[in-house]
């Protein structure tokens, strides 16, 4: 599916190599970070915020993964963790998206990010002593869960890099490196 069929998509920006080198005394994967090249026709206050919001990965225009998050930092802050996986302790699923980012640019392809988002909704929290109003943001997994199957309805699969949805392993080699990875920044710890 295009990303171009999705009307209510907001484009975040595109993922880049990023410029500086990084150093670090314990091992890194990659001599350079990935970056992301932020959109300017999106407030810079809006990819920083607390909502619901589920992205797209986008390769070449076509929608390679559906993803949701929730959390402090927006859309901005949950990117960090993929453009900064090889430098890190990384768990599986950041380390291979970025793998396949990488793999994609080496490629000549043009990898972007879209989202689409919701605002907190005014709720009455329980507390210590009783209820105070609040606006928080809901759990984005319904919306990505939403998504994920208005997708499957229309293509009869789930996003090529939506391994656990579709239930297939993620690519070989990049499952060898986060293991090798891993066992490597662990020795750097002793």
């Amino acid at each position: 599916m295009l990303i171009s069929e999705i009307p209510s998509a907001i484009y975040a920006g595109q993922v880049v190599e990023g410029s500086a080198p990084r150093s670090s005394k314990r091992h890194n994967h990659y001599d350079r970070r990935l970056a992301m090249d932020w959109s300017t026709s999106v407030p810079s206050a809006l990819l920083s915020r607390h909502l619901s919001i589920v992205y797209f990965m986008v390769v070449d225009g076509e929608i390679m993964k559906i993803g949701q998050t929730s959390g402090n930092g927006g859309i901005r802050a949950c990117l960090g963790f993929y453009t900064g996986a090889g430098f890190g302790d990384d768990g599986l699923p950041r380390f291979v998206i970025n793998g396949l980012w990488r793999e994609a640019l080496a490629a000549g392809s043009r990898v972007d990010v879209y989202f689409i988002y919701m605002e907190p909704i005014p709720v009455e929290v329980p507390g210590l002593f009783g209820t105070t109003s609040m606006e928080v943001p809901v759990s984005a997994k319904g919306m990505e869960q939403n998504c994920l199957e208005q997708f499957h309805a229309i293509e009869g699969r789930f996003p090529a890099w939506n391994f656990q949805e579709s239930g297939t392993p993620c690519p070989q080699h990049l499952f060898e490196a986060h293991s090798s990875y891993r066992l490597i920044r662990a020795k750097d710890r002793a």
